[in-house]
């Protein structure tokens, strides 16, 4: 039956007489009843498509992420296998414990603008001290893996259209490319590569044991030393020696006085504001991260006087509730009262995190 059939005929169709436009007030009934049905049901078809629709993308979506985890944990277990041959002494306990320490004191890609003095100090020095650190950690990565006689990886087609002498240069510029990205990569990614986490390979992963399969496998070995050494800088930088502090003190009073000098030639430009505000803002950026650095990379390296990480052991009883890092009472920078129960942190700024947003922390901590 055409949808509407003899109504829209007889409204639209002209020329008949009103007597015949309809049959009968029951045939009038029975069609718009007739219509409606139909309605109904093309509704009906098209929810249902909409919802197998919905049902296929969501299975679809929840293979992919079973797909992914199971790419995941195999990656994973690559890399820990690799930590066993390389004898770094990490393990699958201590570097996901690494991970959340690291984490937890993660300093944004963006130049703080409003904060204080020390938060801007902090953000700069924890920048510094993670970079430097990535330095030292890819060195004893190729250290071990020499030790051992792991070689890196090369794709199969390296000596496509290559003369043989060249081959040998263009690995070696690989390399030199593979370091300096390692280098650069951020906290957040550097923490997920730890434990086999590669957020752009979301959908998939390369062929297991394939040359980038292994070549990822080692740089995940390489960020696990990396999160070693930079939560033992950290724990040097939050808890540093009197005569660290000392030295951070008559830095910043000299950079004070030079400052009132400036200030006291008169700020009459806009030149002269600038100027003024440069100076602090390097000050911050660069000359204290580089003088905490010189006074902490002696003991950042991997021999005996490698300190022992009491952060990641779980054997405390007080933890941060902000970075989880375990606390000794010595070692505990401030405290904040909530909702009847008292929280200790490791620092200043684990504080004013928890301080910001304490139902967020509190409910992981509880």
């Amino acid at each position: 039956m055409k949808l509407f059939g003899n109504l829209f005929a007889g409204l639209f169709g002209g020329g008949a007489d009103e007597e015949n436009s309809w049959d009968t007030e029951d045939a009038l009934k029975l069609e718009l009843e007739q219509a409606w049905d139909q309605v109904q049901k093309m509704a009906r078809e098209q929810v249902a498509r909409r919802e197998k629709q919905l049902r296929t993308e969501e299975a679809d979506e929840n293979l992919k992420q079973t797909e992914h985890e199971k790419f995941q944990s195999e990656l994973w277990e690559s890399i820990l296998d690799l930590h066993r041959n390389l004898e770094t002494g990490l393990n699958e306990d201590i570097v996901p414990r690494l991970r959340t320490l690291a984490l937890g004191h993660s300093f944004g890609h963006r130049e703080p603008v409003e904060e204080s003095l020390e938060e801007r100090i902090d953000h700069f020095v924890l920048r510094e001290l993670f970079f430097r650190c990535a330095e030292r950690a890819w060195d004893r990565l190729v250290f071990l893996m020499n030790k051992c006689d792991v070689v890196w990886p090369q794709p199969p087609d390296l000596s496509y259209r290559r003369p043989p002498e060249s081959v040998a240069e263009f690995a070696e510029k690989r390399l030199e490319e593979l370091q300096l990205e390692f280098s650069r990569t951020p906290l957040d990614k550097q923490a997920d590569l730890a434990v086999g986490e590669i957020k752009v390979w979301a959908h998939t992963y390369p062929e297991k044991d394939s040359w980038l399969w292994r070549q990822t496998s080692l740089c995940g070995v390489g960020a696990g030393l990396h999160l070693q050494l930079f939560v033992t800088a950290l724990e040097l930088w939050l808890w540093r020696s009197d005569r660290l502090e000392q030295a951070l003190r008559r830095q910043i009073e000299k950079e004070l006085v030079e400052a009132k000098k400036l200030l006291s030639q008169g700020v009459v430009t806009l030149e002269d504001a600038e100027r003024v505000a440069e100076r602090s803002r390097q000050v911050s950026s660069e000359v204290i991260p580089a003088l905490v650095w010189g006074f902490l990379e002696k003991r950042l390296s991997w021999d005996e006087s490698l300190p022992q990480l009491s952060t990641v052991s779980k054997e405390v009883s007080i933890v941060d509730p902000v970075c989880e890092m375990g606390l000794t009472s010595d070692r505990i920078v401030s405290r904040y009262s909530y909702s009847g129960k008292t929280y200790y942190f490791c620092s200043e700024g684990c504080r004013r995190r928890f301080e910001a947003q304490p139902e967020k922390f509190t409910e992981t901590s509880t």
